[in-house]
């Protein structure tokens, strides 16, 4: 019969619990916040040259973001370059609408995109200041709901080159005006906080986080465990072939030592042949030059 293994060799998953369309949101605020912080390190003569390498190092500490953390850091790459290079094809248009002939809403249905995505990339692309929208109000807004009638596109803006969100920042740029109204502070104002539905996804981040943790002692505990027995186990064969080894050693050794006392013994016989035939060389030489008795 068929056992529960201890533990899953896969990490639970981690829940998205923003609205629907809300991660993707989630995503571009990140890198909007993220791009921001890595311009003003480059300002202030920090490290990290790239901004690919400054998300690498700090997605986990400084810039951690729960509500991400569904999405692996080549996910986030992925959609998020996605996104951006259809608004850059978008943004390009409307820098010539009469050329083009097609309006902004126009463009952004072909392109399957939500003018809300468009105009937070404008932000991003522009490099207006980001401003902090708390976790609370993102957890249950409903970007479906902010009401974009009061947001104004503001004039194209044309910075110097290497301005812009791109992955590798040849160096800072001034920063344009901020939008007429910013989205992240019309959407808070809009949309109010849902503190029963809030605190029942709190309670499933609570609930994933245990787990989670969980798993991690486990799993721990288990390789812990796996680890000991395989030491257990090397050891073992190391000790067994070790005296394996000792063994053949001292065998050789025996066998080597007994050939030379063979060997001895057959040089000692040789040594006692040699010496009674120099003996009897010694005699017969006597014999021969005694002279004989004259009685």
């Amino acid at each position: 019969m068929s056992t529960t293994p201890p533990f899953s060799d896969d990490l639970p998953p981690f829940p998205n619990v923003l609205p629907p369309g809300g991660l993707e949101h989630e995503l571009i605020r990140w890198y909007h916040q993220v791009h921001w912080a890595h311009r003003h390190r480059l300002l202030d003569g920090l490290p990290y040259k790239t901004l690919s390498r400054y998300i690498a190092r700090t997605y986990q500490s400084e810039n951690f973001n729960i509500f991400l953390v569904p999405l692996t850091l080549e996910d986030r790459e992925i959609v998020f370059r996605f996104r951006y290079e259809v608004f850059l094809d978008i943004y390009s248009k409307q820098k010539h609408p009469s050329i083009v002939g097609e309006t902004l809403d126009e463009l952004l249905e072909v392109c399957d995109m939500s003018k809300l995505i468009y105009l937070r990339l404008v932000e991003l692309h522009e490099d207006r200041m980001p401003i902090e929208m708390s976790m609370a109000h993102r957890l249950t807004w409903d970007p479906a709901l902010v009401n974009l009638n009061d947001i104004s596109l503001p004039p194209a803006i044309s910075g110097p080159p290497g301005s812009g969100a791109s992955s590798d920042i040849s160096g800072p740029h001034s920063t344009p005006d901020p939008l007429p109204v910013h989205i992240s502070a019309l959407a808070a104002h809009q949309i109010a906080l849902n503190t029963t539905l809030a605190n029942k996804k709190v309670a499933q981040l609570i609930g994933a986080f245990a787990e989670r943790t969980n798993w991690h002692t486990t799993f721990f505990e288990e390789k812990i465990k796996i680890d000991e027995k395989k030491f257990r186990d090397a050891h073992i064969a190391e000790v067994q072939r070790h005296a394996q080894a000792m063994n053949r050693l001292v065998r050789q050794r025996k066998r080597a030592l007994r050939a030379q006392e063979v060997a001895r013994a057959q040089d000692r016989e040789h040594d006692t042949v040699m010496f009674h035939a120099l003996v009897e060389l010694m005699d017969q030489l006597d014999t021969a030059c005694t002279p004989p008795s004259p009685l």
